[in-house]
């Protein structure tokens, strides 16, 4: 996995009609590239790992589809 560096980490209101009243962290990333993201989790149980494996869960999804050409 490449260097990520998380810029911010905020708590809010869920906005998931299945969490109303909780809160979610989002935490704001930039990878080595200087692009940046958001990972929003549960703000329950909240740990470093579980906002490390978020992060390396998006960047796989991402870049699966990096490079690919599509006709719409």
């Amino acid at each position: 996995m490449a260097k990520v560096t998380i810029l911010e980490r905020t708590e809010v209101l869920s906005s998931n009609p299945g969490r109303i009243g909780k809160t979610d962290v989002w935490i704001v990333y930039q990878t080595e590239d200087g692009r940046q993201d958001i990972a929003i989790l549960p703000a329950e149980g909240i740990t470093e790992t579980k906002i490390l494996d978020e992060i390396k869960r998006k960047e796989a999804a991402r870049k699966e589809l990096l490079g690919k050409e599509f006709t719409i």
